[in-house]
């Protein structure tokens, strides 16, 4: 806001009454008196005044709208009560040199036949010095209204600039309001998103306590039947060797009755010959029950290896396995639990400081880049694991390989 000053014109102070009037001359030199004239004429020149304005003070050339706008403007920059006071200040010492000035103007006329030139004169000059006096207050007064109305002007202009503003400053209002509870649906929105996502991860983490529970359960029974089978091959193992020392009780029982009815048949034949071919037959009968016995190992042998190789592969892998869902479920509860104390944290926060959604997405966006992160990290770690067990593998099936040509 400019600073209003108001323009102060220089107001001539008269007199409310003649002070010091010139001497009368007839009273000077003796001469009778001229009876002064009664009031009426007096009266009547003020009513004449009263109707038509001899000062320009009261005809401004100005609107009646302008004059109560810088009414107005003037109201609001000194304030009615002090505004008031100068118009009568204004009213009453404008009346007092209009009564000065008919007073003298009468005291001219009823002197004139009898004053001197001289009075006459002197009394025109002063009455055209508060002529004068009265034209500069009325001039003082022009410009006062001049500069009122530049002031009128700029006042306009500064409450066209002020309405404006304030036009502005409602509509950001509004737009700040409207934008308040926008931020006060998505946080309710929010709040129930989180509700829900802690519902459903509860539900899921109880879902993956159970599954656990089983996991553990069939892993139990696993690891029970893994001791059976070992129990069951380490007795099939020590029950191979009686039942080939059975076959071969066996052969020698059959051969032994051979050689008796052979011996009983060819009584007759000679002796000699008879005991040289049983002995190569015995050789030979020896020969091949060794080769059986070997062979018959070697199967045994590559049977159990693989049996134990596949029950290891197949142990190894169930285990793994189990391992890794084991793994991946504690992975998961893990990051579930963080995930819920993080989601609290978040609810405790906007609860205590409300934060911009922006942030919000911005932590969403951070959770979902670690979660990516993490599985590449364990896709990374699975991918050596699963090139060592194809070795592991290609190995075992190498020496199967090495372990059946031998046997063939």
């Amino acid at each position: 806001m400019v600073n209003t000053v108001p323009v102060q014109s220089e107001k001539p102070q008269f007199p409310k009454q003649p002070r010091h009037l010139p001497p009368d001359p007839a009273s000077s030199k003796g001469m009778p008196t001229q009876i002064r004239p009664s009031t009426p004429p007096v009266t009547e020149k003020w009513k004449s005044n009263a109707t038509e304005p001899t000062s320009p003070y009261f005809t401004p050339a100005e609107n009646e709208t302008f004059m109560f706008a810088t009414r107005h403007a003037l109201e609001q920059a000194l304030g009615k009560d002090t505004l008031g006071r100068l118009e009568e200040l204004l009213q009453n010492e404008k009346k007092l040199t209009q009564d000065y000035i008919e007073y003298l103007e009468e005291t001219v006329r009823q002197k004139s036949g009898v004053a001197s030139p001289m009075l006459n004169t002197l009394v025109q000059k002063e009455i055209a010095h508060w002529k004068a006096k009265a034209e500069s207050h009325s001039e003082s007064t022009k410009t006062e209204l001049g500069l009122l109305r530049d002031w009128n002007v700029r006042i306009k202009d500064k409450k066209d600039m002020l309405q404006e503003e304030v036009k502005r400053l409602r509509e950001e209002n509004s737009m700040l309001k409207a934008g308040t509870e926008r931020q006060k649906e998505t946080k309710e929105n929010e709040k129930e998103r989180d509700k829900e996502e802690n519902k459903r991860l509860r539900t899921r983490n109880t879902q993956l306590e159970a599954e656990k529970d089983t996991l553990n359960a069939n892993m139990q029974m696993m690891l029970e039947e893994s001791v059976a089978l070992k129990a069951e091959i380490e007795r099939l193992k020590n029950g191979s060797a009686p039942a080939h020392k059975q076959e071969e009780s066996d052969i020698e029982m059959k051969d032994s009755h051979d050689e008796i009815a052979g011996a009983n048949k060819n009584a007759a034949a000679t002796p000699g010959k008879n005991h040289e071919k049983n002995a190569r037959k015995r050789a030979k009968v020896k020969k091949l029950r060794e080769l059986i016995i070997v062979q018959e190992n070697k199967q045994l042998s590559a049977k159990l290896a693989e049996a134990e190789s596949q029950y290891a592969n197949a142990q190894a892998a169930t285990l793994a396995a189990h391992e890794e869902l084991v793994r991946k479920l504690q992975e998961k509860i893990e990051e579930l639990q963080r995930e819920i104390r993080s989601r609290d944290e978040h609810a405790e926060r906007q609860h205590h400081s409300p934060a911009p959604a922006s942030t919000l997405m911005a932590t969403s966006t951070d959770a979902l880049k670690r979660k990516d992160k993490k599985d590449k990290k364990i896709k990374e770690k699975k991918k050596p694991k699963e090139g060592k067990k194809k070795k592991e593998k290609e190995k075992k099936t190498k020496k199967k390989k090495k372990d059946e040509d031998m046997s063939e």
